[in-house]
């Protein structure tokens, strides 16, 4: 009988620090960031007829949070598709390599953007950009449209771009869009 209980008593001992285990990495697990801690601003995006091609938007991604934050995606209510860009350099033409100016900027494709843990990215031109394809409806200098921004773990921003001329190389209005 008094082995019972002492088979007991560790049994115990061992449910409860199976507990106390769980609980403490569960404090230990990285928070994902949510939407509070992602800030965009200064959302806009180059003019567009109807049904022309593309298009490419901006914007600026401040996270706030404690771990890095991670964009995943993009849509628009303007364009039926849309895909995170880069430029990157690359070699020119053969008849180039070699010489002064033998780079050319080649845009590419990427399946994410990280941004750091109390950091931020700027998609301006000539870097990071989102590219819209197959615009739905003219986007006029002065109007706007709407961007949603998806990112791991499951959270999305919604934010209204201004629309600038095909020439702008920053945002109409420095503070525009949302938070």
């Amino acid at each position: 009988s008094r082995s019972m209980m002492n088979e007991g008593r560790m049994s115990t001992r061992i449910w409860l620090g199976t507990v106390v285990a769980m609980g403490a990495s569960l404090v230990a697990a990285p928070q994902v960031p949510t939407a509070n801690d992602i800030v965009v601003t200064n959302a806009w995006m180059r003019e567009a007829s109807a049904g022309q091609a593309s298009t490419s938007a901006y914007f600026v991604l401040e996270n706030r949070a404690a771990e890095p934050a991670t964009l995943v995606g993009v849509t628009s209510d303007v364009a039926a598709v849309a895909e995170l860009h880069t430029m990157r350099k690359s070699e020119g033409p053969p008849s180039m390599r070699g010489m002064p100016m033998g780079e050319m900027m080649t845009m590419v494709q990427v399946d994410r953007v990280v941004v750091p843990a109390k950091g931020r990215v700027d998609l301006k031109p000539g870097s990071l950009h989102v590219m819209l394809f197959n615009v739905s409806k003219p986007l006029a200098v002065g109007g706007s449209a709407e961007l949603t921004l998806r990112f791991s773990g499951g959270v999305t921003k919604t934010v209204r771009a201004l629309v600038a001329s095909r020439a702008a190389v920053g945002s109409p209005a420095a503070g525009s869009s949302g938070r």
